[in-house]
């Protein structure tokens, strides 16, 4: 089974911030969940919460999120990404 959520969230900082997303919680027993947040392509992000960030063959570098969580069952799966511009030098 596939279910989509869909959110508006405040426009991201130009520079860099940090973006906590959750999904809602259910009942429903979930053998793996997956998750994967878009963002736009100049900004690389980490990632901490509940989930394991996957690593894939993804050539959209940090701009795209694969996360996965298994065997849960009426948890939050909740994630901070922690975004910054790709092309800024410190």
């Amino acid at each position: 089974m596939k279910i989509t959520f869909t959110g508006l969230r405040p426009a991201l900082d130009p520079v860099e911030g940090t973006l906590k997303l959750d999904l809602p919680q259910t009942p429903v027993f979930i053998h793996t969940l997956s998750w994967v947040i878009e963002m736009p392509p100049i900004y690389q992000a980490e990632t901490h919460g509940n989930l394991i960030r996957s690593t894939t063959t993804d050539k959209s570098g940090g701009s795209r999120i694969h996360l996965t969580k298994n065997l849960c069952r009426d948890e939050r799966p909740e994630i901070n990404v922690f975004y910054q511009r790709a092309d800024i030098r410190r």
